[in-house]
């Protein structure tokens, strides 16, 4: 299905009370012709609709959302995060973390920090209440991060594509220990985006990550140990995939449409069915970073809702 714009936003924007939504925060992977930026895209992967997009000026690395807060936060090479209010796309703020060549960020389960990864055998905490340089948390010998995910339990996930493990790291403080790994399927691309699923009563949790032209997924043990090596899951309708992002009751694929030049998101549910799939025709692939914010609360939809408006007054008056 294609994507939902202009005022029939506004119609499905009054309907959200008797239906699901999200709102998904689409990091372009190239700058946009002819400017140089970066962009954010903001769409309802749950119902299809497509909310415009704001400039993040250079290239993100890494990025995460606080629904508490309304914030998104991103980093670029140099290590420095620029925080947005995603509903309007205003910048509020920009601090220097010291990390260079970041690689991940991934909330906490509190959102006062963030984690992040830089290509080295580290995982960093990233303050949000004093930003400012990022501290070490954990490390591991002979391993170099690229990718991370917290889990709903505190626990954190992080990839190593050179070493092809994923290793679990359980919470200890303000500090991570080392606890297990879980081999990569070799026959995979470097690891994307990874998350983990919303699981159903009774439905064991499932770790997930865009990998090139595969989907790699371990089994999980409740509510976060791994009962076994990684594997490829097969999803229709892309030619590559580009991220994993936590649904309502599942998980949400991004990637490269298969017949079109858009962008595909599929929703699987917590038992890996195909629930919806929608293809954005204005972002043309060009995904390198998800966030997702789950049920976003009344004010930002009312703020979407005001700026769609206007943007459907303006396109009647030309």
């Amino acid at each position: 299905m294609r994507q939902k714009v202009g005022t029939v936003i506004l119609a499905g924007l009054c309907g959200v009370a008797h239906a699901s939504f999200d709102l998904m925060l689409l990091a372009s992977k190239t700058a946009e012709s002819g400017t140089g930026f970066y962009k954010v895209h903001r769409i309802d992967p749950a119902n299809g609709y497509y909310f415009g997009s704001f400039s993040v000026g250079p290239e993100v690395v890494g990025m995460a959302a606080n629904a508490a807060k309304g914030e998104l936060y991103t980093i670029d090479p140099n290590g420095f995060v620029r925080v947005f209010n995603y509903s309007t796309g205003e910048r509020k703020s920009i601090f220097a973390t010291g990390l260079t060549l970041g690689s991940d960020l991934s909330m906490s389960l509190d959102g006062t920090k963030m984690y992040a990864v830089n290509g080295t055998n580290s995982i960093y905490s990233i303050s949000l209440t004093t930003p400012g340089a990022a501290t070490i948390v954990a490390t591991k010998a002979g391993r170099v991060y690229s990718k991370l995910t917290t889990t709903q339990s505190g626990n954190m996930f992080v990839a190593d594509d050179s070493a092809l493990f994923v290793d679990r790291f359980s919470s200890s403080g303000s500090n991570f220990i080392y606890s297990t790994s879980s081999s990569i399927n070799p026959s995979m691309g470097p690891v994307g985006q990874m998350t983990i699923n919303n699981s159903g009563i009774g439905i064991p949790p499932t770790l997930l990550y865009s990998a090139g032209i595969n989907v790699g997924y371990h089994q999980l043990t409740a509510p976060d140990t791994f009962s076994g090596a990684g594997t490829i899951l097969a999803v229709n309708g892309f030619t590559e995939f580009r991220a994993t992002a936590r649904s309502h009751d599942g998980t949400y694929i991004i990637g490269n449409d298969n017949g079109s030049a858009g962008t595909r998101v599929t929703a699987l549910d917590a038992t890996g069915f195909i629930s919806s799939t929608f293809t954005y025709s204005g972002i043309n692939g060009n995904v390198g970073r998800v966030a997702i914010v789950l049920a976003p609360e009344p004010a930002s939809l009312a703020v979407l809702g005001l700026a769609l408006g206007a943007l459907a007054m303006r396109r009647r008056r030309l």
